[in-house]
C-alpha cells in the first residue's frame, strides 16, 4: 500500500513538473528494509501534507 499510495502522489508531481517529491520517495523505499517494522510518516517537503504513514 505504501509504494502504491507513493507512486500515485509522485506521477502527479511529475506530471506538474514538481520534482521536489521524488527524493523523498526515493529515501522512503531505500530505507523501507532497514525499517519496515516500524512506522513511518510521509511529508510532502513543500506542502506538508501528510502522504503515508
Amino acid at each position: 500500500k505504501l509504494a502504491q499510495t507513493l507512486t500515485v502522489e509522485l506521477r502527479q508531481a511529475l506530471a506538474r513538473r514538481d520534482t521536489t517529491l521524488l527524493g523523498v520517495v526515493l529515501n522512503v523505499l531505500l530505507a523501507w528494509p532497514d525499517c519496515c517494522f516500524r512506522t513511518e510518516v510521509v511529508k510532502h517537503p513543500r506542502s506538508r501534507d501528510t502522504l503515508a504513514f
